[in-house]
């Protein structure tokens, strides 16, 4: 929210509340769940198109203007050097965010599983790749850390393709967490 609306007064918008924010975190979750064909299917008011209860969370302007207007790191971050050698530059630091801060929230008890996860994606992407037998054949690969009896998210990072660094996914694993 502090990134997005520092890009918000760069660009003379007004700022987004945090209840906004919150209703646009929580909409875009529900339309993961829920498939439309367009973003504004999901604010029809026709028949069998429409999703009951979007137009009360928070009006489709709104929800457009939040997402043009996101921004998932700190303003000045574009060095030309990290844009070449990593795909996923723009969302390196809300990554490690989210790496350290399910690390600091809890330990979660018993047997912990490594799975991968997919981001589905139609973007033109290094950091894309393609498994035919996967539901979602195009998508960002991460590595996610849970727990077997509490599903709790222990961790999450990529799985670097795409990533030109020289460094390997437990290198750069391990400079988040250099205890370890």
């Amino acid at each position: 929210l502090e990134w997005t609306n520092k890009k918000c007064a760069s660009m003379a918008k007004p700022k987004i509340s945090r209840e906004d924010f919150d209703a646009y975190l929580g909409l875009e979750l529900a339309m993961s769940l829920s498939h439309q064909n367009s973003i504004g299917d999901y604010w029809s008011n026709k028949a069998f198109i429409g999703v009951k209860g979007f137009q009360d969370v928070i009006c489709h302007r709104k929800f457009q203007t939040i997402r043009s207007s996101l921004q998932f790191r700190p303003m000045g971050v574009d060095s030309l050097d990290i844009k070449h050698q990593d795909p996923l530059w723009h969302s390196r630091t809300i990554l490690t965010e989210l790496m350290t801060n399910c690390m600091n929230t809890a330990i979660a008890p018993g047997v912990m599983s490594l799975d991968e996860a997919t981001i589905s994606t139609k973007a033109k992407c290094r950091a894309k790749t393609y498994i035919p037998s996967k539901p979602d054949k195009y998508g960002i690969r991460l590595y996610t850390l849970n727990c077997w009896n509490s599903l709790y998210l222990q961790s999450v990072f990529d799985n670097g393709a795409g990533n030109s660094c020289g460094l390997s996914c437990a290198d750069r694993y391990v400079s988040v967490f250099p205890e370890l």
